[in-house]
């Protein structure tokens, strides 16, 4: 909204053509109102606008406040972001050493460790392959010797003879040398 202009020439003109003292004072009263009319509306007009500036100023440091506040939460997030980059970046990179430690150990031929170039898989699968054939074996042999009864022997004392009183799977030796008797398992 614009204040009008003030317009005093209808003032001005009873003023220049009055003749008496109350004629001039009538025409002086007249274009002094007209002025304090519109200094008051300009006044008003101001003051509006003064107010509004003061909104509109209140609404910008709040705005600014908002924006600085944006500005920092996107900082923080930013660091965090950065943070979880840096973290992730370096979880990576332990996974890649714990691939690599592992096909050392696997396989070797990495560089990754000391004395890894023993391909530790076959290693393992060719012990594991001996330790199956004699367990294979054992099994074999105890098959072989469950069915064996330790001899017992019965000294008849008045007639001097030796009696088997039992034994099952068992040969005997006599060492001509000594005279001695040694069982043993028949093969």
């Amino acid at each position: 909204m614009a204040l009008p202009l003030i317009d005093l020439a209808k003032e001005i003109k009873a003023w220049m053509s009055a003749v008496y003292g109350r004629q001039v004072r009538a025409a002086t009263v007249d274009a002094l109102t007209k002025i304090q009319s519109q200094m008051n509306a300009a006044i008003e007009f101001i003051d509006g606008k003064g107010t509004e500036i003061d909104n509109t100023i209140q609404e910008v440091n709040n705005v600014k406040a908002e924006a600085e506040q944006a500005v920092t939460d996107a900082q923080g997030h930013a660091s965090a972001a950065a943070g979880s980059a840096s973290a992730a970046a370096e979880s990576a990179s332990d996974a890649d050493d714990s691939v690599m430690e592992a096909e050392s150990w696997a396989h070797g031929d990495t560089g990754v460790r000391e004395g890894e170039n023993t391909d530790n898989s076959k290693f393992w699968s060719q012990q594991s392959k001996i330790q199956a054939e004699s367990a294979a074996n054992s099994a074999s042999l105890a098959e072989q010797y469950s069915d064996i009864v330790a001899p017992g022997f019965y000294l008849d004392i008045d007639s001097g003879a030796l009696y088997i009183k039992e034994g099952v799977g068992v040969d005997f030796a006599l060492d001509e040398d000594t005279a001695a008797l040694y069982w043993q398992i028949a093969i």
